[in-house]
């Protein structure tokens, strides 16, 4: 129910978690605040999270919640980390050594050589690559780690059942057997271009270092912004 309240709060719901408040307690102060029907929001709240849950299951989707152990250390470290991650595959991949590569859609075919070459290096070495999942640099360094027998979680700005872009549904399959396919959004979620600089905050917060293989200069600002202190 906290990962469905509007984006502005999910930091304010983050601090909350911080001090140990119990979530159902997280949940009630915030929709009391906000807005003057709190009890109508939080039953149609807890019934849409209840349904979210429900198809999860039905679809072989793994909902990694805060207070799970499962849930990736690194990614509390972030101001406003998702309540819930909707999860594809192997929720294991997420707690190991990561590293982040990701660029340009339109990538040239040197950058798309390069993320590959590096991807499949660091696979190799046991490290876990995580990218979007996105045409160009992201899907080069996803077909990298696999090529090289590694590890690589793909990160999405949609729900893990609605694969965007399409034609990658085979890759993010092939993903799932070692690895993992995640979101923050509930499962049905479709794209939209508001979901995708969200996403970003996740994939770096997943790893310990991003690599901007090609990118323009706006897009490799947005990175460098989530990784200052």
């Amino acid at each position: 129910a906290l990962s469905l309240l509007p984006s502005t709060m999910w930091r304010l719901a983050a601090d909350a978690l911080r001090q140990q408040q119990s979530p159902s307690r997280v949940l009630r102060d915030l929709v009391t605040a906000r807005w003057p029907d709190a009890a109508s929001r939080l039953s149609t709240l807890r019934a849409d999270a209840a349904a979210a849950i429900e198809r999860a299951q039905a679809r072989g989707i793994t909902a990694i919640v805060w207070s799970n152990p499962a849930y990736p250390a690194a990614l509390t470290t972030i101001p406003d980390p998702p309540p819930v991650l909707w999860t594809r595959g192997r929720g294991d991949a997420l707690s190991a050594l990561s590293v982040a590569i990701v660029g340009s859609r339109a990538a040239t075919p040197y950058a798309l050589s390069v993320a590959a070459q590096l991807a499949g290096d660091l696979a190799a070495r046991g490290v876990v690559v995580v990218s979007g999942l996105a045409r160009g640099v992201d899907s080069a360094a996803h077909r990298g780690a696999l090529a090289a027998g590694g590890i690589t979680v793909g990160v999405l700005g949609s729900g893990v059942d609605v694969i965007y872009p399409r034609e990658h549904a085979a890759l993010a399959a092939e993903i799932d057997v070692s690895g993992a396919v995640i979101s923050e959004l509930v499962p049905g979620t479709p794209p939209t271009p508001f979901f995708f600089p969200l996403r970003n905050r996740i994939i770096s917060g997943l790893a310990r270092a991003v690599v901007v293989v090609e990118a323009n200069q706006k897009s490799t600002e947005e990175f460098r912004m989530l990784l200052m202190p």
